[in-house]
């Protein structure tokens, strides 16, 4: 896992010093796969959390849940590789089942849980895939899981009202509002306890807030450091959250963000800012640790691309809604922004809750 680890790091050096333009499907490959390990463990922690609320008697429910959706996701990230570049023979020697068995095997192992389904493992099968069989899983930490899955669109706006003027009496000045068409109901609340502007983030390791420390999002008040892209002052307080897209940064680099876990709730609501001509993507993803089997593998729920906000305190910032798909167990959502065309390219978030 150290060897894996320290080629991660590697290769978003090489690409922030500019030897590269952008990831290859390799690379991707590999840094997915880390990430992928270290939602496992995260899941891991989770049923152990739950064990010890008493929330439940033992973990071997939760613990067959996470290596299931561990091993569907990683099978997922193998298959997709290999179908964009079938010669990614990193990527393949890397995605084994040997080595997903022996990864999983170390993360029940750092869990304190029983290896008894990997008595029969055969470590020579994991020769040549880069990872070392006896790895340190507590030495790669990782502070943020990466999703890949269909890029959905941003439909809609919420509770929008369609008005019957036919009836109107324009003689009298006056326009009836056909109730059986505009009969929305009234805004939904954010839930108590998800509200975040960001105010005492910092460096993302509190709040449940995590990004890795390569293309990280930071906080920022007032302007950007770059004129003509990001918003000149947060939606609301003082703080927001952004990605500098400034060099060494280039076309293509990744800036990954997970929220903290949340339960229950219908919709996703923040403050966006995409100010500038060489604003990227933005894709939000729902990522369910454990419940309804909805999003076992991650799943899409809005996309943003290119420039959608004009500069000035009164147009920089608009007001996203996204729905959470029905059914969801304990869950975390990743914001994944890729990086445009050139340093104009600094996107923002603020005022975030999950809504009833």
């Amino acid at each position: 896992m150290r060897a894996l680890f320290l080629s991660l790091i590697t290769l978003v050096a090489l690409s922030s010093a500019g030897t590269v333009e952008a990831l290859t499907v390799t690379e991707k490959c590999l840094m997915k796969t880390h990430l992928i390990v270290g939602a496992f463990k995260k899941c891991l922690a989770n049923q152990s959390a739950k064990v010890a609320k008493g929330k439940a008697e033992n973990t071997d429910q939760g613990d067959a849940k996470c290596a299931a959706r561990f091993e569907k996701t990683w099978n997922k990230n193998r298959d997709k590789s290999l179908q964009d570049d079938p010669g990614a023979a990193a990527c393949n020697a890397a995605t084994t089942d040997a080595v997903r068995q022996m990864q999983e095997a170390a993360a029940l192992v750092a869990a304190g849980r029983s290896l008894d389904p990997y008595a029969e493992l055969n470590l020579s099968d994991l020769e040549g895939s880069g990872i070392a069989a006896e790895a340190d899983l507590d030495e790669s930490e990782v502070d943020l899981d990466e999703c890949e899955g269909d890029l959905g669109t941003t439909t809609g706006s919420l509770n929008t009202c369609t008005a019957d003027l036919g009836s109107a009496n324009t003689a009298l000045a006056t326009c009836e509002l056909d109730l059986a068409i505009c009969n929305a109901p009234p805004t939904p609340a954010c839930i108590a306890g998800t509200e975040e502007g960001f105010e005492d983030v910092g460096d993302l390791l509190t709040a449940g807030w995590s990004s890795p420390d390569f293309n990280a999002w930071e906080q920022n008040s007032g302007h950007t450091i770059s004129s003509g892209t990001g918003p000149s002052q947060a939606s609301e307080g003082f703080r927001y959250l952004y990605t500098e897209a400034s060099s060494p940064r280039q076309e293509g680099d990744i800036f990954l963000m997970e929220s903290p876990a949340f339960t229950g709730g219908s919709i996703v609501k923040f403050d966006l800012s995409r100010v500038g001509a060489g604003i990227g993507s933005l894709d939000v993803s729902v990522n369910e640790f454990l419940g309804g089997g909805v999003c076992d593998v991650p799943c899409s729920i809005g996309t943003f691309v290119g420039p959608g906000n004009e500069p000035g305190p009164t147009s920089e910032w608009s007001t996203e809604y996204l729905d959470l798909p029905a059914g969801l167990g304990e869950y975390a959502l990743w914001f994944t922004y890729t990086r445009g065309s050139s340093h104009l390219g600094d996107l923002a978030i603020d005022a975030f809750c999950i809504m009833e």
